[in-house]
């Protein structure tokens, strides 16, 4: 893959969307770009979607919203709450602590106001409701400030899909590089492992095992927000 000068992408979408997963797929071509954090060539990731600046092209990655919101329930919501409550709570004991370590890390900062901005939207008592606002509302966001959406499972498709999604990144797609994509994915564990390992040492609320979901069991929790969800998608997923 050749990468022209000064690329700065930012990809965006809903968390469980796949971000981690396109993260490697790019870096293992050649592009200096990371998860959740800006590198030379720019960023995979949902947490820059409220402050897009400084980005030559943005784009936005969609996943089934089934799968998603399935995949949305690991999050470990609670442990974002209190995070959240924390850094504005004077009487929290790392208060302090807290809000020095924001002001230091930009992306330790930006992470959390953008979690603070999004767990406002999506409040609910009832976990797969929270996990359905938030699929809709992240994604509708990253609609309205990308240049384009794709579909996570269109990129992989064929040799022409995969080309014709790195030429839509700005990128110019070299022979070998599905074939290399294809090898990558079946030689390298290239899931969220690493992370998910990580989040599991933190865990308040959150669950490991995602539930098997289907539109009728959404649909007889809230029928106006799978409506809603469905608008959003049905252009991507008919």
């Amino acid at each position: 893959m050749k990468i022209p000068k000064n690329t700065k992408l930012l990809i965006t979408g809903a968390p469980r969307s796949g971000t981690y997963f396109t993260t490697r797929l790019l870096f293992n071509l050649g592009l200096n770009i990371r998860h959740e954090s800006v590198d030379t060539n720019g960023t995979v990731s949902s947490v820059h979607l409220i402050n897009p600046t400084g980005f030559t092209k943005i784009v936005h990655q969609i996943r089934e919203p089934l799968k998603s919101i399935c995949s949305l329930h690991k999050i470990d919501w609670l442990g974002q709450e209190l995070q959240s409550d924390s850094k504005n709570d004077e009487n929290f004991t790392g208060h302090f602590n807290v809000n020095q370590l924001h002001k230091k890390n930009y992306d330790i900062k930006l992470r959390g106001d953008t979690w603070s901005f999004f767990l406002n939207k999506v409040k609910d008592r009832n976990l797969t409701r929270k996990c359905m606002k938030a699929y809709l509302y992240w994604n509708e966001l990253a609609v309205r400030e990308s240049e384009f959406t794709y579909t996570l499972e269109g990129v992989l498709e064929s040799n022409k899909s995969f080309n014709s999604w790195i030429e839509s990144l700005g990128l110019i797609p070299e022979e070998s590089d599905y074939a290399t994509t294809l090898n990558f994915i079946g030689t390298t564990d290239i899931t969220n492992k690493e992370l998910g390992s990580y989040d599991t040492n933190n865990k308040f609320g959150g669950i490991k095992v995602a539930p098997d979901l289907t539109w009728e069991i959404l649909e007889s929790l809230d029928s106006e927000l799978v409506s809603k969800i469905k608008d959003l998608t049905n252009s991507f997923y008919s």
